[in-house]
């Protein structure tokens, strides 16, 4: 019998609320969440996923979950112009949730951009393992992986 993984995955609409305005950001959220339970049907994993439309800071106290998912869009297209991007420049910033995920013996991977602050990688645990997906001549981007401690 297959275990159940939960997994919390996160869509962030901060941005696009600011850009676009609430309606259109939560009908964008509603469009995402009906791509991904397609995706799940597609690949019959859907009667093992569990989706939830909520803010992330309310839901994650209230899940039970295995592995978070972190994949923000990093400011838009105009970040690849900016020497480095770090939490800090993103909104929300997700450290905190990263941490708490990792202390709660969650494990975490985040999709990063090339340009992300090698210095803001280094407040997390030295166990973080970094891959790097590149083309023929450089980096497109980064996952972190943090593995739960304890």
């Amino acid at each position: 019998m297959r275990r159940r993984l939960n997994q919390l995955s996160i869509d962030d609409t901060t941005r696009a609320k600011k850009e676009i305005g609430c309606e259109e950001a939560e009908q964008l959220v509603r469009d995402r969440l009906s791509m991904a339970k397609r995706n799940a049907e597609i690949y019959g994993v859907s009667q093992r996923i569990e989706f939830v439309h909520a803010d992330v800071m309310e839901a994650y106290r209230k899940l039970s979950f295995d592995a978070l998912n972190i994949d923000p869009p990093w400011g838009g297209p105009e970040y690849v112009e900016k020497a480095r991007v770090g939490w800090r420049g993103f909104s929300p910033n997700p450290l905190p949730l990263i941490r708490n995920a990792i202390n709660s013996r969650i494990a975490v991977a985040v999709g990063l951009p090339a340009n992300f602050s090698e210095g803001e990688l280094r407040e997390l645990p030295a166990e973080t393992v970094m891959r790097e997906s590149w083309d023929a001549t450089r980096v497109l981007f980064r996952t972190a992986y943090y593995p739960p401690v304890g």
